[in-house]
């Protein structure tokens, strides 16, 4: 035997023994006891609060497992963090070679509770604190030659997540927040590359979720997300503090919308009844937003709009608009009233409404209207044209004018909302309008 191969013999058998040894050191350091006698110390002093630990499970090569873990309220009295079960399994010899390669990691049943107190202070606020600023020495992020760490976790759950949050800084009852039958899987996690993610839970009774593509590199995902029967897709990404996404809602009906969003957020349509659909894309690069596609369908009438805003993050936000039509009878969307009036109902004296405003709106907003054919009350209008613009609290009707009866209708206003109660002027112009045919329009019977 050469020289060469009895020291690479050696060596190996210098590493079996190093390995040997470390095997037997480790089931002799690293026992459950030893655990929870170090780590639950350090857990307590670091956060300030009482961790409690069920049983143990702990191995250097394979990782820890930790059942009934809780993190108690500042006071003692009650859960702050909680899980039935904790799993971190990883590569040993990965670790070696310098990467971190996690197996799994593993939530049963974890629960939450945050709570805001009257005084605005969270029951959090105290593990937020800081004595001094954190200085550069006080990063703990770990670095190799090429910069970083490459992660790869083969997959992470969370299975039957509770998050429960209570507001009792607002008037009267507090308010209660719950997402319940949180559920997520994530596979093939990785810091360098997209990977997919789903999820799903209820918010307060109501159905959410998402599905898709995340890149932890890029910030950016590609994900479907849903809101009970409202589905959204969703793509973007985060650099350099700026967003650019794109949100795509496809054609969705109004009785989706209704049912789907929550009814102490939807408007009140007592007695109206809209049928049709909603369809739209919009684009965001910063502080613009721009919508396009939109296409609103309602009662067999079909609007098309473009919208724009700038500024998004300051003020005053600008918007500019573009509604579009080729046919719309407005005697479609509004329902009659059929309701029978009692004698004391029409005998009744309402209270004088009390003046409103004034009004301070951040907005500097020019829009414009074009119809086709417009029918109101009967009334047809053809090429009918509204141009409104709202600037420094005063909004403007710059133009509205249709062809009606032979001739032309116009006018312009203008309303100052800066006020209290409001002022308004407004200018009214016919030209060519025949008596006759007006006449025949609004009172028929009168025609002759």
């Amino acid at each position: 035997m050469t020289k060469k191969k009895k020291i690479i013999l050696g060596v190996l058998g210098l590493v079996a023994v190093l390995f040997v040894t470390l095997i037997v050191v480790a089931n002799v350091l690293i026992t459950p006891e030893r655990v929870r006698q170090t780590v639950v110390p350090l857990a307590e002093d670091a956060l300030g609060r009482k961790v409690e630990l069920g049983e143990i499970k702990a191995s250097i090569f394979s990782g820890i497992s930790l059942q009934d873990m809780a993190v108690l309220q500042k006071s003692g009295q009650g859960t702050f963090v909680s899980a039935e079960k904790v799993v971190l399994r990883y590569s040993l010899m990965a670790l070696l070679m310098f990467r971190v390669e996690v197996d799994e990691i593993t939530l049963v049943k974890p629960r939450i509770e945050i709570v805001r107190n009257k005084d605005g202070s969270y029951n959090f606020s105290d593990l937020t604190e800081t004595d001094k600023p954190k200085s550069a020495s006080d990063d703990t992020s770990v670095v190799t030659d090429n910069g970083s760490i490459d992660l790869l976790i083969s997959a992470i759950s969370i299975s039957d997540g509770l998050l429960l949050y209570v507001d009792n800084s607002v008037k009267g009852k507090p308010e209660r927040h719950e997402v319940a039958n949180f559920n997520l899987t994530a596979t093939d996690v990785s810091t360098s590359q997209e990977f997919p993610v789903d999820l799903s839970a209820d918010w307060n009774g109501h159905a959410i979720g998402l599905n898709g593509k995340v890149n932890l590199r890029e910030s950016g995902v590609e994900v479907e997300t849903r809101f009970n029967k409202l589905k959204m897709a969703v793509s973007g990404s985060m650099k350099s503090g700026k967003l650019k996404a794109t949100l795509k809602l496809p054609e969705t009906s109004f009785a989706d919308i209704d049912v789907s969003v929550p009814k102490e957020y939807s408007p009140d349509l007592t007695g109206q009844n809209f049928q049709g659909s909603v369809k739209v894309d919009i684009n965001i690069d910063d502080d613009v937003l721009e919508a396009s596609g939109l296409v609103v369908k309602v009662n067999e009438q079909v609007v098309r709009a473009e919208l724009g805003v700038q500024n998004l993050y300051g003020q005053p936000v600008q918007v500019d608009f573009k509604v579009t039509s080729d046919s719309f009878v407005v005697d479609k969307l509004i329902q009659a009233d059929t309701r029978v009036v009692s004698e004391s109902e029409a005998s009744r004296v309402e209270p004088a409404p009390s003046e409103v405003g004034p009004f301070d709106i951040p907005l500097l907003m020019n829009g414009e209207v074009r119809i086709g054919k417009a029918v109101y009350n009967g009334i047809p209008l053809n090429d009918l044209l509204l141009k409104v613009s709202l600037k420094e609290n005063i909004l403007r009707i710059e133009n509205l004018q249709a062809a009606i009866a032979g001739g032309l209708f116009k006018k312009r206003g203008r309303v100052n909302l800066g006020v209290k109660g409001l002022t308004y002027s407004t200018e009214i112009e016919l030209k060519g309008v025949q008596g006759n045919e007006m006449v025949q329009l609004v009172k028929p019977e009168l025609a002759e």
